[in-house]
């Protein structure tokens, strides 16, 4: 009897068992829908895609297990009606959440997501943007992490202004239709008005325009350069650094990846910390926050990276007090 006992209990025992990996096996995979810029996903997902998905798989996300990834690309210069289109296919695939990390296409998906989360992660100021009216309590489907790039060109121009042989006059490459490259212009120009600098402001909208806005910041005689942190100089990283090398200026970039490339500094955030942080984002929503009880993240640490290469090549001296203040050296 004790025996017959004992094998209907290992029987039931089993049947549980079997019963919850069924269930497991049955249980449906989270869709996160990812909308990407640019149009080589190679080029994109190296920098920034990989910290992202690296987090999410230590947090326990397995790609075609526990989570489906759908990417998509609107294309370069993507205008808000592609940008859309993309959105809308990624709501009709039931995802469950929209990964826009950057603003432009957050600020289009959170429009026609209506109750599907939408996480983004390098924005400057969502507030302005119009993804929330509060960082601290953000209102909607949307949140994310913000770059607060608008509040460092007083300080990199400082820097700058350390570095550039007697500097006068620095060229600005932007794309003036888009708004916040404008009010990103207006702080240069203010921080350059206090450190006696004139600005150049130099149009680049698109790869094609890179050699003709060196030339012309060569021809009017610019002692220092600055870009908009935008897609099409992150995507173009390489020739961006190369082109500016030929012209010895003296050149603040966005970001360590640049200088890790031959660019000659950056003092930033890291953009990889940010996309981390984004998908810890993804994690919680998935797992039942709602985005408004997850205040929008902002950069607590940011990094001076110098290129001692670099500034030898060109002919220029970093200050002893500015290489005792950086993160990193590269020699």
């Amino acid at each position: 009897m004790r025996r017959r006992e004992f094998l209907l209990a290992a029987a039931a025992a089993g049947g549980t068992i079997a019963g919850r990996v069924a269930a497991q096996q049955t249980q449906k995979m989270k869709r996160v829908g990812w909308i990407g810029a640019g149009a080589d996903p190679k080029a994109a997902d190296a920098v920034l895609g990989e910290p992202f998905v690296a987090r999410l798989r230590e947090l326990g996300w397995v790609e075609g297990r526990t989570i489906e990834i759908l990417r998509r690309r609107p294309g370069p210069q993507a205008d808000d009606a592609k940008v859309e289109a993309v959105a809308r296919e990624l709501i009709a695939q039931k995802v469950d959440l929209i990964f826009a990390p950057y603003g432009p296409h957050a600020r289009v998906a959170k429009k026609v997501a209506g109750s599907i989360p939408v996480v983004f992660a390098i924005i400057s100021d969502p507030v302005r943007s119009g993804l929330t009216t509060s960082l601290a309590h953000p209102d909607g489907n949307a949140t994310g992490a913000s770059t607060m790039f608008e509040d460092l060109w007083g300080p990199r121009l400082q820097l700058l202004r350390e570095v550039a042989p007697r500097p006068h006059r620095i060229a600005v490459l932007m794309n003036p239709d888009v708004d916040w490259q404008n009010r990103h212009y207006a702080a240069i120009r203010e921080a350059c008005e206090k450190l006696g600098l004139e600005t150049l402001e130099v149009v680049v909208r698109r790869r094609e325009d890179f050699e003709g806005a060196i030339e012309r910041t060569v021809r009017e005689h610019a002692d220092g350069l600055v870009y908009m942190s935008s897609g099409v100089f992150s995507l173009n990283r390489r020739a961006l650094v190369q082109l500016i090398a030929r012209t010895r200026l003296a050149a603040m970039y966005s970001g360590s990846e640049f200088v890790d490339d031959g660019g000659l500094m950056t003092y930033s955030i890291d953009l990889r910390d940010l996309m981390r942080k984004a998908a810890e984002y993804v994690d919680r929503i998935l797992r039942g926050a709602r985005p408004s009880e997850l205040p929008i993240e902002r950069p607590t640490k940011l990094y001076l990276v110098l290129n001692l290469r670099t500034a030898k090549a060109q002919g220029i001296s970093f200050p002893q007090s500015l290489l005792l203040r950086a993160d990193r050296v590269i020699e």
